[in-house]
C-alpha cells in the first residue's frame, strides 16, 4: 500500500502544480487516503476579481435607495440589470486571458 500512496501523493502534487501554473488557487490536504470514503485531497478555484458580483451589488444598492426614496433615479431597472450581467461576464472573460 505505501507504494500506491506515494504514487497518489506524487500525482496530487503534480496536479496542484498544474493548477497553480494556470493561475488557479489550490489547496492540497494530505491524509484523506488513510480513511475510507474520505473527502477530496485537492481543491482549486480560479483567481480573479469578482467583477460580476460588484456590479450587481452597485445596482442593488442604487435600486434599494431609489425604492426607499433616499435618491431619485428614474430608469428601467430590468434592462440595466441584464446589461450589467452581460458586462460583468465580458469583463471576467477578457480579464482571465
Amino acid at each position: 500500500m505505501p507504494k500506491n500512496k506515494a504514487k497518489g501523493s506524487k500525482a496530487e502534487r503534480e496536479l496542484y502544480d498544474m493548477f497553480v501554473k494556470e493561475n488557479y488557487r489550490a489547496v492540497r490536504t494530505a491524509g484523506s487516503g488513510t480513511m475510507e470514503n474520505a473527502d477530496c485531497d485537492l481543491i482549486a478555484g480560479k483567481k480573479g476579481f469578482p467583477t460580476f458580483a460588484v456590479l450587481l451589488l452597485i445596482i442593488a444598492v442604487l435600486w434599494i435607495l431609489t425604492e426607499i426614496n433616499v435618491i431619485t433615479i428614474n430608469i428601467p431597472w430590468f434592462p440595466v440589470i441584464l446589461g450589467v450581467i452581460a458586462l460583468g461576464w465580458i469583463i471576467d472573460y477578457y480579464g482571465r486571458k
